[in-house]
């Protein structure tokens, strides 16, 4: 009987063990993949925006500096000083005014239309992230064969988390704290009722 019962145990830390290590890994992959997607096709966009752009710098450009010169007034800026600055803004190599006109115009930082390495780089630092999140709550299993053990540290680890990710969010704004973490909670608590209530269905 005693046997039994140690061999129902292995079988339950491995059990959670790999099904933590599959999700860890799948969760991850499936992160970045969809963190490199999504910011390829947004630099994509912009891109496209910026092209649109050229072409009307290049053949529209008074109707261009009209419009330059209504959004730098809207700044602050006198009617002189916008056309001196449309001026210059003239004067410079073509793909220099696109950037230009891109920042005041459209919004975008010329750090948005960036390489393609940029996107692998976010990719690679949403996979990391998972894999470090995923890890909190698996690592007291890989710690001991105690389930009740692995369990309340699982527990433990999750909620020091949320309190590390919370006072990383609010940096230094106190009085913002406990929204931020009341909102962690309760979203981390829909997860995890939709997780149990999921395996509950598929059990039974």
């Amino acid at each position: 009987l005693e046997l039994e019962v140690n061999l129902i145990k292995i079988h339950t830390k491995f059990l959670v063990v790999f099904t933590g290590l599959a999700g860890l890994f799948a969760g991850a992959s499936s992160m970045a993949c969809g963190e490199w997607l999504s910011t390829q096709a947004e630099r994509d966009s912009h891109c496209r925006e910026l092209e649109t752009e050229a072409l009307h710098l290049q053949n529209i450009p008074r109707e261009e500096a009209e419009h330059m010169k209504a959004i730098l007034v809207s700044y602050g800026l006198s009617s002189a000083t916008a056309d001196a600055v449309n001026a210059d803004v003239a004067a410079l190599p073509l793909q220099r005014q696109v950037i230009f006109h891109g920042k005041f115009e459209l919004g975008l930082a010329e750090t948005e239309t960036s390489s393609c390495s940029a996107s692998v780089r976010s990719a690679c630092a949403m996979w990391l992230c998972f894999v470090l999140g995923a890890l909190i709550p698996l690592l007291p299993w890989l710690l001991t064969s105690n389930a009740h053990t692995a369990v309340c540290g699982s527990i433990a680890g999750s909620a020091t988390g949320l309190v590390g990710i919370s006072v990383y969010q609010v940096r230094g704004h106190v009085r913002a704290l406990p929204l931020v973490l009341t909102r962690q909670v309760c979203v981390t608590a829909v997860a995890v009722g939709l997780t149990v209530g999921f395996n509950y269905v598929f059990a039974t």
